[in-house]
C-alpha cells in the first residue's frame, strides 16, 4: 500500500468481527509451557567451543561509576545490574558481550529464574528488584550482544504505575535464540504490560522472535530489522534457536515513527500479530516503510504478514507496506 495523497492520513482499515479480514483461530498455546518440552540439543547441532563465551570480558573501561545517570557496561552482569539501579537512566554499552553459561551468576540478589544456558533451549532471567521501572535508554554504540538462550523478563514487583517501564534500545546488534525475544514484558500483569513501552531504534535482531509481549506498545525508529535464522553465528560462536514457527512480534500496538524503515522475515510463520489485546493498532507515520516477508503458511500469526483480529491499520502520507 503506497500513500501519495496530500492529506496526512492516507488510509485507515478498520477490522471488526464478521468482516472478511478476520481469521478465526484457536487460543494461543502458552509458549512457557511449550518451552519445557524443547530438546536442549538436537543431534548433530552443537555450539562451538569458545572460552570467551563464559568469561567476563576484560575491559579497562567497565564498572565505571554512574555519571549523570549514565552507566558504562561491558558484561552481562553489569548490564542486568544497571536495570536494577534506579539512578541509571542510560545503559551505555562499551564492548561486545554474551550471556554466560550461568546467566544468574552473581545476580541472585536481584533475579530469579534459570541458571543454565544451552543451545536449542529457552532460558529466563526475571528481574525482581522492587519499584525500579522507569524510562531507560540502552545505547549500544553499534556493539554486539548475544543473549543466546536467555530472555530478560520482569516481575510485577519491579513496576510502578507512576513510572512504568519505557525502554529504548538504540544502535545495537542483537543475537538470540529464545522465542520470547531478548527482552519481554510478558510476565507483567495486564495493567503493567499495557503501560509498558519498548522502542527499537537502529536495531538489528538475528535469531528468533524479536518480542513476545502481548499487551505492550512497540515503537520503531531509524532503520531496524528482525531476521529469523534457525542457526546463527555471532562473534561468540554458533547457536541454535529453540523453535522456527514464531512471528517476529506478538504485541497489541505498534507505531513506525516518521521516516523509519522496518524489515521483518520469519522462517515458518506470519510476521506481526496484533492479537494481544481485544483491539490491535498499527500506525505507519509519514514516510515510514515496512518490508515484510512471512515464510511458510502456518505457525504464529496464521502465516500472514500482519494478523489483525480486530482493530486498525493506518498509513500516513508516503507510508508503505511492502
Amino acid at each position: 500500500i503506497v500513500s501519495n495523497d496530500e492529506s496526512l492520513v492516507f488510509a485507515t482499515i478498520n477490522v471488526t468481527a464478521g468482516e472478511t479480514l478476520i481469521e478465526a483461530e484457536e487460543p494461543l498455546v502458552s509458549e512457557t509451557d511449550a518451552s519445557s518440552e524443547i530438546m536442549e540439543v538436537e543431534a548433530g547441532i552443537e555450539k562451538e567451543s569458545n572460552p570467551e563465551m563464559d568469561m567476563a570480558l576484560n575491559n579497562d573501561e567497565n564498572s565505571n561509576a554512574v555519571a549523570n545517570g549514565v552507566q558504562d557496561v561491558a558484561t552481562w552482569e553489569e548490564f542486568v545490574r544497571a536495570f536494577a539501579n534506579q539512578s541509571i537512566s542510560t545503559i551505555n554499552i562499551i564492548d561486545d558481550f554474551v550471556t554466560p553459561a550461568n546467566p544468574r551468576l552473581n545476580l541472585t540478589d536481584i533475579t530469579t529464574g534459570d541458571t543454565s544456558n544451552t543451545t536449542g533451549s529457552g532460558r529466563y532471567v526475571y528481574l525482581t528488584a522492587p519499584a525500579i521501572s522507569r524510562k531507560l535508554i540502552i545505547e549500544g554504540n553499534n556493539h554486539q550482544l548475544d543473549f543466546r538462550a536467555v530472555s530478560l523478563c520482569f516481575r510485577d514487583a519491579t513496576a510502578v504505575s507512576s513510572s512504568p517501564w519505557e525502554l529504548e534500545l538504540k544502535n545495537l546488534e542483537i543475537f538470540h535464540g529464545n522465542f520470547y525475544g531478548p527482552i519481554t514484558f510478558n510476565d507483567l500483569n495486564t495493567a503493567n504490560q499495557q503501560m509498558s513501552i519498548i522502542t527499537y531504534d537502529n536495531i538489528t535482531n538475528i535469531g528468533n522472535q524479536l518480542i513476545h509481549s502481548p499487551r505492550s506498545f512497540v515503537k520503531v525508529s531509524g532503520i531496524t530489522s528482525s531476521i529469523q535464522q534457525q542457526n546463527y553465528a555471532s562473534k561468540f560462536g554458533s547457536w541454535r534457536t529453540n523453535t522456527t514457527d514464531q512471528s517476529n512480534m506478538y504485541i497489541s500496538k505498534m507505531t513506525l515513527l516518521k521516516n523509519s524503515h522496518l524489515t521483518l522475515a520469519t522462517l515458518n510463520a506470519g510476521n506481526v500479530d496484533l492479537g494481544g489485546d481485544a483491539t490491535g493498532e498499527l500506525l505507519l507515520e509519514e514516510g515510514a516503510k515496512m518490508d515484510i516477508t512471512a515464510n511458510g503458511t502456518s505457525g504464529e500469526a496464521s502465516g500472514v504478514a500482519v494478523f489483525v483480529r480486530s482493530g486498525s491499520v493506518t498509513l500516513e502520507k508516503d507510508a508503505e507496506m511492502l
